[in-house]
């Protein structure tokens, strides 16, 4: 894709940024549009404050960087811990019908939705961009089908490096960016929440929180214990 026609198409192009190894590459695949970019941030309330930090110092080196912001935690209070697998008398309409549980669980991808998804249209909004870039790739295991280019609810979402592989993402971030921080390479480096329970899979990402941040991945792992319980539970009813 050619950045420079997507800028001279629309007058606002946001740049979504999540810290993350692909959105850092994608951000630093364009520094020389930094000055013509503005740049979006979805803080989700339970961040890393070595994330955090992060963040906030690379994204401002484009002119304009713009926060919203989400409360994962307050959300998980009231919805649920998300998790893959969902018995659905452990949710919020299930426990309406079935009684009270001693845990509420919700699907894994309805906590992303309400404090990251849906996030975005704001920051389309108090931006007023017509165009989106964003760190997506071919490779990415969950991601957006609709091609680069496509419309969606007023505006245009584009992926500059959306044929990068994971090695290319990770040799131009050590080799040109000159970042060797093994959140990096890790198999979910924005690491949006740290108490997410939503990703089991994530192997590499829970070794890095066992390493930087011990409590809050113990809090992890004993919700993971009573959320398996409660699965394993749901199939002797």
């Amino acid at each position: 894709m050619n950045i420079k026609d997507v800028l001279d198409q629309h007058e606002n192009v946001l740049f979504l940024f999540s810290g993350g190894k692909d959105s850092v590459a994608a951000f630093y695949h364009l520094q020389e549009y930094w000055d013509s970019l503005i740049v979006g941030w979805i803080n989700t309330g339970d961040l890393c404050p070595e994330i955090e930090s992060f963040v906030r110092a690379t994204a401002k080196k484009a002119s304009r960087f713009f926060t919203v912001y989400s409360d994962s935690r307050k959300w998980q209070e009231e919805n649920g811990w998300p998790y893959p697998v969902v018995p659905v008398d452990y949710t919020t309409v299930g426990q309406q019908v079935s009684g009270k549980t001693d845990i509420t669980i919700s699907p894994y991808l309805s906590c992303c939705k309400a404090n990251i998804w849906d996030q975005i249209p704001v920051l389309i909004e108090i931006t007023r961009s017509t165009a989106v870039l964003t760190g997506q790739r071919k490779q990415d295991d969950s991601k957006d089908p609709r091609p680069s280019g496509t419309w969606i609810k007023g505006a245009q979402y584009f992926y500059p490096i959306e044929d990068w592989t994971d090695q290319e993402v990770r040799d131009y971030l050590r080799n040109k960016v000159g970042l060797t921080d093994p959140r990096f390479y890790t198999d979910d480096s924005s690491i949006d929440c740290r108490h997410c329970t939503g990703y089991p899979k994530y192997k590499s990402r829970t070794e890095y929180l066992k390493k930087h941040h011990p409590q809050a991945q113990q809090e992890v792992d004993r919700r993971w214990g009573l959320i398996r319980q409660a699965v394993e539970d749901s199939y002797e009813i």
